[in-house]
């Protein structure tokens, strides 16, 4: 992860999709993703389903969908769509990669070094993450479901460190890893400038 990713985890990039601002990405969006199966995007009544769950906070998905009309506004929203992408297929990609972006960038936690005879889980992921932060670290359900994914995962792997179960990768593992890296490139090239007849 690249430096100054942990202030990424407090103070995430915005991101418009379609149009919409979407809020940082939190476990409840996750969640309502999964539920309705529009993560990853397949098509495009699943990218307007995720831009409307991921432009508001989590838990007002649901009265969103219940308010009236609100049927009739995505079926006008998506015909709408679906009519100017007709002319233009790029645009519908382009909404699909930035909102992958935004999954990707949002889910981002902290480089950890590979764990040695680290057990599985047999929880779902989201749901191991938000019962450890519960557990672990006292998060009531509604904080859990609010934080930010980003900032979750910062929290899980930061604990864990702190426990003992897991290293995390640091600056200064960056900058040592970046120098032998440059070492051996430096060796590498004076074996074969040495010993050209050499593979």
């Amino acid at each position: 992860m690249a430096k100054g990713n942990h202030v990424a985890a407090i103070i995430p990039e915005p991101f418009t999709v379609l149009g919409q601002r979407l809020k940082p990405l939190t476990l409840g969006h996750c969640f309502w993703l999964e539920k309705l199966d529009c993560n990853p995007v397949k098509n495009l009544l699943d990218l307007i389903t995720a831009v409307v769950i991921c432009c508001d906070d989590y838990d007002n998905f649901e009265a969103t969908t219940k308010a009236p009309l609100f049927n009739v506004k995505m079926r006008i929203w998506q015909w709408r769509l679906s009519r100017l992408w007709k002319k233009n297929d790029n645009a519908f990609k382009h909404s699909v990669k930035v909102f992958g972006q935004y999954i990707e960038e949002n889910t981002k936690g902290p480089d950890t070094f590979e764990s040695k005879g680290g057990s599985t889980i047999g929880a779902p992921w989201l749901y191991h993450l938000k019962v450890a932060l519960q557990s672990k670290l006292g998060y009531s359900r509604s904080e859990v479901l609010a934080l930010p994914m980003i900032e979750a995962l910062w929290d899980y792997y930061t604990f864990g460190e702190m426990e003992g179960g897991i290293d995390l990768v640091s600056e200064k593992d960056r900058e040592m890893h970046k120098i032998a890296q440059e070492n051996h490139d430096r060796l590498s090239k004076l074996a074969r400038e040495t010993f050209p007849n050499l593979n």
